[in-house]
């Protein structure tokens, strides 16, 4: 295939060409459609060419929004077949959750599947065919709703993709350009229909562009410059709330008294950064403007609580903290035997009980005799340490810094009528300060800890 075109000039420039050798396994996200269909032909010619070393994979994402669906998984099954490229597809059946657009649900979905394919395959590098004009569409499809500098920065060139290096080579490429390449070296591709479907907002606004270009010609080359620019003041954001991330955070959760030395535009942009990189999803700006009121307009005494999909944050003693929401905890005690594992995880509880040696601990007997994990029921009292007093478990949960809703999922572990240990807190000293050496006599002795599961 010859260099004569603009998109093949972007890959076959020797640069690009020993940067593509040096990823050494390279996949191309091949929907079927035109753009995905030239890459794969310009990859395919770049590999011919031995101007760079690498292997090439095709992978395919199947949605089945399309009555047509399997017949694109079956054409670019037959073309990579043709061109001897190995292909896999993967099936995803979307589910949306609230309000979700179906949209941003399929591309999250996609993304997902081709990561596992590149992780499955040792693909380090995944290649779209995004091109200029699909960047200028995002860009004002993001303007109208109402987007900040990170979602008007729209696409850039290069991103992490949960390990893998996502790459968009024709950014800078206009549509037409990749048009005139599939003609002139005659490659098929299908055609999605909903492309042409006007209730979805990308394919509505580009019915507005002809209309644009007749009164600003140049209006491609100019939104592209200004997402390059938008996408510049991006990073230097993620730098600043990365900066402030590291000053804030203790692990536990945020530090407040960071965020109120901060300005508001900061505390929500270290808000927004924080919520990311624990959940994986950014916030909402109108969930940033609740957890700001709540963090730092709610008076002492409140009980902070403000929910976002699958997570709650909660403010505690200083803190802003970030939980998973589980639902409720068991309600009944969950009967079991002790059988020498060091390790038992208690699913039900989102959590493991950690056994090891310890001659200060429980007697094995005792955990050999059935035993009982209960939630608590509100008499409970313990003796945290040899010769302590026994106090309620709210008090010794509260002295060991342990939040009100970490408190419902901490169990609590019986043998018989006598509390053994509290998640939490650790042994229940006083029934061994009444223990009889004697009757025990050597006999290992156990230490019990409590793990919770990570969110």
């Amino acid at each position: 295939m010859p260099a004569g075109s603009e998109p093949v000039s972007l890959i076959t420039d020797p640069e690009a060409g020993r940067q593509a050798g040096a990823l050494l396994s390279v996949a191309v996200a091949l929907s079927g459609g035109r753009d995905s269909m030239v890459l794969l032909h310009v990859m395919v010619a770049l590999l011919r060419s031995q101007e760079a070393a690498f292997e090439l994979h095709a992978f395919h994402v199947h949605h089945g929004l399309s009555p047509h669906a399997d017949q694109w998984l079956e054409f670019c099954a037959a073309e990579c077949a043709r061109l001897s490229v190995p292909f896999e597809a993967h099936r995803v059946a979307i589910q949306r959750a609230g309000g979700e657009s179906l949209e941003a649900v399929a591309r999250e979905q996609r993304y997902t599947a081709l990561g596992d394919l590149c992780r499955r395959h040792g693909v380090t590098a995944l290649m779209t065919a995004h091109h200029q004009d699909d960047q200028i569409e995002t860009l004002l499809l993001q303007l109208v709703r109402g987007a900040g500098v990170d979602g008007l920065a729209a696409m850039g060139p290069q991103r992490n993709l949960h390990g893998i290096t996502l790459l968009r080579p024709w950014l800078d490429v206009p549509r037409t350009a990749i048009e005139a390449l599939a003609r002139q070296h005659g490659i098929t591709w299908v055609d999605d229909e909903s492309n042409d479907d006007p209730r979805f907002a990308r394919n509505a606004l580009r019915q507005l562009l002809p209309g644009l270009a007749a009164v600003h010609p140049g209006y491609r080359s100019g939104i592209a410059r200004a997402a390059a620019h938008l996408a510049e003041a991006s990073e230097l954001l993620e730098a600043l709330a990365e900066a402030d991330l590291r000053a804030a955070l203790t692990p536990r959760g945020l530090r407040l008294d960071h965020l109120t030395a901060l300005s508001m535009p900061r505390r929500k942009l270290l808000l927004r950064r924080w919520v990311e990189q624990r959940t994986g999803r950014p916030p909402s700006a109108a969930w940033i403007v609740e957890a700001c009121a709540q963090l730092f307009g709610a008076s002492i005494e409140a009980q902070v609580a403000v929910r976002l999909p699958g997570w709650v944050m909660y403010r505690y003693r200083g803190l802003a903290m970030l939980a998973r929401e589980r639902g409720e905890p068991p309600d009944r005690p969950m009967a079991g035997a002790w059988n020498g594992e060091r390790e038992t995880h208690v699913a039900p509880w989102h959590g493991t009980l950690v056994f090891s040696p310890d001659p200060a601990g429980v007697p094995e007997s005792w955990l050999r005799q059935p035993l009982e994990l209960r939630p608590r029921a509100g008499a409970e009292r313990i003796a945290v340490a040899p010769g302590a007093h026994r106090r309620g478990l709210k008090q010794a949960w509260q002295d060991a810094g342990i939040a009100p809703w970490e408190r419902l999922w901490m169990p609590l572990l019986w043998q018989g009528g006598e509390l053994l240990f509290v998640a939490g807190i650790g042994l229940n000293h006083r029934p061994l300060d009444t223990l009889d050496p004697l009757a025990v006599g050597k006999q290992p002795r156990w230490r019990i800890d409590w793990i919770p599961d990570p969110d």
